[in-house]
């Protein structure tokens, strides 16, 4: 979570609205799991 709160105000959105999915070393299953519970809110 911490990882994902250090984007940009626009990358998270586009993370959470599934616009683009994580990339680099973004890309893991620990980012994908917070990302799902987020996204089903």
């Amino acid at each position: 979570l911490t990882r994902l709160l250090e984007l940009s105000d626009n990358d998270l959105m586009d993370l959470l609205l599934a616009r683009k999915e994580p990339e680099g070393d973004l890309a893991d299953a620990d980012v994908a799991r917070v990302l799902e519970m987020l996204r089903n809110v």
